[in-house]
């Protein structure tokens, strides 16, 4: 099975992010990470972006996929909010649970304007992960964002809009971890790739940086 995706066509900002090295990382370890709870902190409204900010932003790729509840899923549905968007895979074993508990703490730092927010989690892995493993998943972990899958072929092109490397990594057993790409998207509420956090962005600097897009990119 041969999972690697090229990067996105027209986004000559991503050159630039492949060459600092954040984007792909991948999910290796053979146990999963439990992280300690990060006390909920407000980030001051004053404070600038804390990720890259796209200067010449594209209207973000629109796509279809099915959320974890097994309804359709449009992104441009959700204009209007700022969306922040990760891809990952329910089974793997550090970067997609310490990602998708940033996400949670960034809601709680967010408060009442996290109404204003989304939180997205697109799966690399849509063999193993069904709608009903995404929910399963995401009940179980108490996670605040909203799991996407859908057939292989739609989620490979959506894997090459987003400029998101999928490369399977077979284990002795039979089973499989996938290296992938472990940035978070940010869009703004006009529906622009606004934003890229690296993946040593924590719950605190994606809070910041959603509250400074909601705010309309001024401090």
């Amino acid at each position: 099975m041969n999972l690697t995706t090229q990067n996105a066509r027209g986004f000559p900002a991503l050159i630039v992010i492949i060459a600092l090295g954040l984007l792909v990382t991948a999910c290796s370890s053979s146990d999963e990470i439990e992280p300690e709870p990060t006390p909920v902190a407000t980030a001051e409204k004053g404070d600038g972006p804390r990720g890259m900010v796209l200067g010449d932003s594209a209207q973000a790729p629109d796509f279809e996929l099915i959320d974890d509840e097994g309804n359709p899923f449009r992104l441009s549905d959700h204009h209007g909010r700022v969306i922040a968007m990760f891809f990952g895979y329910t089974f793997c074993p550090d970067i997609c649970p310490l990602t998708l508990m940033h996400m949670s703490h960034a809601k709680e730092v967010l408060g009442d304007q996290a109404d204003d927010a989304l939180f997205l989690f697109v799966t690399v892995d849509p063999e193993r992960d069904t709608p009903e493993q995404l929910h399963r998943y995401m009940a179980r972990a108490d996670h605040n964002a909203i799991g996407l899958t859908g057939d292989p072929d739609t989620l490979a092109q959506v894997w090459e809009d987003y400029s998101i490397a999928v490369d399977v990594e077979p284990r002795d057993d039979g089973s499989y971890l996938i290296g992938h790409s472990a940035q978070v998207w940010l869009i703004d509420p006009d529906g622009h790739l606004a934003m890229i956090l690296p993946p040593s962005a924590d719950g605190d600097d994606l809070a910041n940086d959603v509250r400074w897009l909601i705010n309309g990119s001024s401090s």
